[in-house]
């Protein structure tokens, strides 16, 4: 009885140990601009880098000082960042360490900025108070000025010389700085960095990078450099192999099999696919684009009902965690960006000019091209002239209609006035009215079918050459 009580003494030892080395933590501290003093402050990173979903891994208060601690349970390598006004502060963390961070001058977002959509906050790497030669983010930010350098000063010849343009040396001078610092992450960040130059200029075959750098090799979901390489090479890769002979039976294995084992079967029908679980991660970012498609203007090439069903299927049969988890994430974006705002968007009422109620259905015969506007926002005044081209040119085809929010009757009247629009505008009384149905951005635009279906939510601007994809729209579907 006592050694089978010391026996079960160890047993017990062992599973907090792994528990606890399972949940490592790691212990973050700084100190912020004043005018982050009683505020509480978040820690970012991505679930996955597959859907690029923001999660929030930990938040804590700032004290009166400016000063904060945090502690977040890690057991990888992961890149965190934190907001902080006009630029996005990040670095690389590892478990079980203590960081103190280094912020710099704080400049705060402006009106200009928020009302600009396409405003993105100026990556910064965040200063470390840590002397060490080894330490990660130092030798992270030191590759990545090589790095950098390189591809600055010679892009286009490495895309246009491709075989012709020697990188043997830049090879050798990176494995000299670097290849006596054993830290696996920097090691595989290292690695796939200098693959996706590979695929750049040497090696522009998808299959060959594959077999070398991934197909039986572990898949580092937290490695960003991993998942830039991998996200390059898969990207709309279900469109692009369903064209092929030992494709085409894709479109069927989700259109009518909805089954992640018919799509396995069929990817394995390639040499580098035998990896069932590379082949299950192709998969999961195959059904995402397919869902997303980058090249295919104006409906998605897969069912997107049947690309639900094959996720469910995944989430349930996966015997890979984070697969099922990415699963539920692009179910859940799918579901949120097609379903929910299609759905709700049929009960969002506007004005007229002349205060008459109108509902979206009201336009169904032709496409209707929407613009959630402000009359105040200049990238929605840049695209009122060519709104008004559009219009004149498909008048039989296309529905130009604007939606105006936070915008007085009499400053849309002058403007469209002044500028000789005659397209028919519209109002909001409530912004609060497009939050709910996951319009945030302004201006945001989108096109219904004759139908009254969404078919690109967002679509493209008319800045962003919209009229191109509209011809394709109508010569694919006449």
């Amino acid at each position: 009885m006592k050694n089978l009580s010391a026996i079960f003494r160890i047993i017990i030892l062992f599973c907090v140990l792994g528990v606890s080395s399972a949940y490592s933590q790691v212990t973050l501290e700084g100190n912020l601009n004043n005018v982050f003093k009683n505020k509480t402050i978040s820690f970012h990173s991505y679930a996955d880098y597959i859907t690029q979903k923001d999660t929030i891994l930990a938040k804590t208060k700032v004290d009166s000082s400016g000063h904060f601690e945090a502690s977040i349970p890690l057991n990888k390598t992961r890149l965190i960042w934190i907001d902080y006004g006009r630029i996005q502060t990040k670095f690389f963390a590892e478990k079980d360490k203590h960081y103190k961070l280094l912020f710099p001058e704080y400049h705060k977002i402006t009106i200009a900025d928020s009302l600009n959509p396409y405003f993105e906050p100026e990556q910064y790497w965040l200063g470390i108070d840590d002397t060490s030669s080894t330490e990660l983010n130092r030798q992270i930010l030191r590759f990545l000025t090589q790095y950098n350098t390189l591809l600055t000063n010679n892009f286009y010849a490495i895309l246009q010389k491709g075989y012709h343009f020697r990188l043997d040396t830049f090879y050798q001078k990176i494995d000299s700085l670097f290849g006596n610092i054993k830290n696996p992450f920097l090691q595989n960040y290292i690695t796939y960095k200098l693959a996706y130059l590979r695929f750049m200029s040497v090696k522009r075959d998808m299959r060959y990078m594959t077999w070398h750098f991934f197909t039986h090799k572990p898949i580092l979901y937290q490695n960003p450099a991993y998942m830039a390489l991998f996200n390059g090479l898969y990207r709309d890769f279900f469109q692009y192999y369903s064209n092929f002979p030992k494709g085409k039976t894709l479109y069927n294995d989700i259109a009518e099999g909805k089954s992640p084992l018919l799509i396995k079967k069929t990817l394995q029908n390639r040499y580098e696919m035998q990896d069932d679980t590379l082949a299950e991660l192709v998969m999961l970012k195959g059904l995402y684009d397919g869902a997303y498609p980058s090249k295919l203007a104006d409906f998605s090439y897969f069912p997107r009902h049947q690309i639900i069903m094959t996720l469910d299927s995944i989430i349930l049969l996966s015997a890979i965690p984070q697969h099922r988890q990415i699963a539920r994430r692009i179910k859940q974006k799918i579901t949120n960006d097609f379903y929910t705002t299609k759905d709700s968007l049929k009960s969002l009422v506007f004005y007229d000019s002349v205060n008459e109620k109108m509902i979206l259905d009201n336009f169904k015969g032709k496409y209707n091209y929407v613009v959630f506007c402000d009359i105040n926002n200049l990238p929605c005044q840049e695209n009122f002239v060519l709104l008004q081209q559009l219009s004149e040119k498909y008048r039989k085809e296309l529905q130009i209609t604007p939606l105006f929010v936070k915008s007085q009757k009499e400053a849309v009247e002058k403007y469209f006035a002044q500028n000789k629009l005659t397209i028919p505008y519209y109002f909001i009384s409530d912004f609060n009215e497009l939050k709910s149905r996951n319009i945030i951005v302004i201006p945001t635009f989108i096109l219904i079918d004759p139908y009254g279906h969404i078919i690109m939510k967002p679509a493209y601007a008319p800045t962003e050459n919209f009229e191109h994809h509209f011809i394709s729209i109508l010569r694919n579907r006449r």
